[in-house]
């Protein structure tokens, strides 16, 4: 088996143009024909931001084991809610804001920063400020998807109150978030490290109709992605799934 390969935070902007070049990584054990129709593109946007859009057929919320790499139905996985304390056990507990997990609505403690609401039923997929337990029911009610997270943007418009890092509007990192950006579901990150505040700019800038933070962070940025070639990538060297708690998933047509 070749080696997998990993690419650093200021790689990322080498790696969206070389995607037709040949490269070590992972490579699905399927009967599929080399370029599948499920799989994950990466782009730019405006040269600061990294679109990652999975063509996908299923999406998930799943918690307390984390997903296995060697699984060829999944195109695309990464962390999805805040973990409230580093743990060397799971407790669902630990996942911070109502979420529905193994058909359950869990309630999960309290932060203010989370203040958004997604949910995704039956193939629609829905952003909302606030608490909306009435759309976790019918996630539950429909086996859909349901969780909380910090809203940056919602229907075009900046959510202000309770921001991230409000008071360090300049902190520095790679940051992530759920968007729906031209009609689709998509992970959009920082194409290099930039302050916050340049990011929520970058993408209130191109158009993002709807976003929610993603966990992130050293022990929260292990994710990864399979290409058309059936290639899984990590997008980061370093990294320590052990404090994970819960993973948006997206899965292939089969």
């Amino acid at each position: 088996m070749k080696a997998l390969k990993t690419y650093s935070a200021l790689t990322l902007a080498a790696m969206v143009y070389c995607l037709l070049a040949p490269f070590n990584c992972i490579r699905a054990n399927n009967n599929h024909s080399a370029m599948n129709q499920s799989y994950t593109s990466l782009d730019t946007i405006d040269g600061q931001l990294l679109l990652v859009t999975p063509h996908y057929f299923n999406l998930e919320f799943t918690t307390g084991i984390c997903p296995d790499e060697g699984d060829s139905s999944i195109i695309l996985c990464t962390e999805a809610a805040f973990t409230s304390q580093i743990l060397d056990h799971f407790i669902e507990s630990n996942i911070v804001g109502t979420h529905l997990s193994h058909g359950i609505i869990e309630p999960g403690p309290r932060d203010p920063v989370v203040n958004g609401s997604f949910a995704c039923i039956n193939g629609k997929c829905y952003f909302h400020q606030g608490e909306d337990l009435q759309l976790a029911r019918q996630a539950k009610s429909m086996g859909g998807v349901f969780f909380m997270q910090n809203i940056i943007i919602c229907n075009g418009v900046e959510i202000t109150q309770n921001r991230m890092y409000a008071n360090r509007p300049n902190k520095i990192e790679i940051f992530r978030c759920l968007c729906e950006y031209n009609g689709k579901l998509c992970i959009i990150q920082s194409l290099a490290e930039q302050p916050y505040a340049a990011f929520v700019t970058a993408l209130m800038k191109a158009k993002v109709t709807n976003a929610m933070y993603l966990d992130m962070g050293g022990g929260w940025n292990y994710s990864w992605y399979r290409d058309c070639q059936g290639c899984l990538t990590r997008f980061f060297e370093k990294f320590n799934p052990s404090y994970q708690t819960n993973w948006i998933v997206f899965r292939k047509s089969m």
